[in-house]
């Protein structure tokens, strides 16, 4: 554990996703969704788009030709997928934007279910031109911008939680955290800290010119396109 401040978020600046089909999915997302196309650029030989959801907030797809469709619904446990990705889900301010959308959904063709009522968020799913699985949901009790109150039962109703959340509320604090490592680096890779006091465990790249790092320069296209190259490869 660090001394270091909290980042900030402010949501999502972009979910990078991958399409074997651009111009399909800038006419799903740009057209069916309402999402315009803010961004676009080439990450080597891959078109890279971008898609705004609010201020400061994008999906951006990579393009990449015969990668396969997901075509699996949310929230379905799969043994054969990965522990990556399951859905995405677009947030609404209301009620009202949600039928909205869902109408909208069925007016140009594309399959949506009925309104899910979680409690405090209602949501409505759907899946985009490439089989990956979409949510559209609006708090109905706004669990963000809060104080966090971990025996508020409308919002941490796990009656057997992990032993993070005990801890969190017994404590306000963890007592571990995990360390990760880049995809593809040797098991001895070394470790060390960057930024002024440190900021955390960074791990050196196995492969020639495959190093991600915050401080490379290189761009962020050219870097996730070597990491989503990688992941493509070992298939």
């Amino acid at each position: 554990m660090t001394d270091q401040a909290q980042p900030r978020w402010r949501g999502v600046n972009h979910l990078a996703l991958v399409t074997p089909d651009m111009d399909e999915t800038v006419r799903f997302y740009h057209g069916v969704l309402g999402m315009r196309v803010v961004a676009t650029l080439r990450a080597g030989p891959m078109r890279h788009y971008f898609f705004e959801i609010a201020s400061g907030n994008t999906v951006a797809f990579f393009e990449v030709p015969q990668a396969a469709a997901f075509a699996e619904p949310a929230g379905i446990p799969d043994v054969r997928r990965k522990a990556q990705f399951d859905h995405l889900s677009f947030n609404l301010p209301d009620e009202e934007s949600l039928l909205a959308l869902q109408a909208r959904l069925k007016a140009y063709g594309c399959g949506v279910t009925d309104v899910v009522d979680h409690g405090f968020v209602r949501s409505v799913y759907f899946h985009d031109n490439n089989g990956i699985a979409l949510e559209a949901s609006w708090w109905v009790k706004d669990a963000t911008g809060r104080e966090t109150d971990y025996g508020d039962d409308r919002f941490f109703g796990d009656p057997d939680p992990v032993a993070a959340i005990t801890e969190l509320r017994q404590t306000g604090t963890l007592s571990t955290t995990p360390e990760t490592r880049l995809a593809g680096d040797p098991a001895g890779a070394t470790r060390w800290r960057t930024g002024s006091g440190g900021s955390g465990p960074i791990w050196t790249g196995g492969e020639p010119g495959r190093i991600l790092t915050s401080e490379s320069g290189d761009g962020e296209g050219r870097n996730e396109a070597d990491a989503v190259g990688r992941r493509l490869g070992a298939r």
